[in-house]
């Protein structure tokens, strides 16, 4: 078991921060869950393929082919999303993403700091 800090940004603007959120980092697979939320970032050479869930909705966004899916559970309605940019990197145990959404005027960043 790990703690995690994140830290999700729109734009510039930090809108959340989590810190010590107890966490799974297993195989490149972190875990962890938020507010009721599972988070997944399953993490390879190249990118990750991010998963958000809850009880309403399923957000996956694969970065490395570029793509989002949004499954809205109450209608069971699955949206693809196109990704208009995105970057991830991963510097020892620290992740940093972004990602731009064609619905979504902001760029979305994500920063995560995984204790050791």
């Amino acid at each position: 078991m790990s703690l995690v800090k994140m830290k999700l940004y729109k734009d510039n603007d930090m809108y959340y921060d989590l810190k010590d959120i107890k966490s799974t980092f297993l195989n490149n697979i972190l875990r962890f869950d938020s507010e009721n939320t599972r988070n997944e970032f399953n993490l390879n050479d190249y990118g990750c393929i991010f998963t958000r869930e809850n009880d309403e909705f399923k957000f996956i966004l694969d970065l490395t082919e570029e793509k989002s899916t949004f499954l809205l559970k109450e209608t069971d309605t699955l949206l693809d999303v196109k990704v208009e940019r995105c970057k991830f990197k991963r510097q020892k145990n620290n992740i940093y993403i972004e990602y731009q959404l064609e619905i979504d005027d902001c760029l979305n960043k994500i920063e995560i700091e995984i204790g050791e």
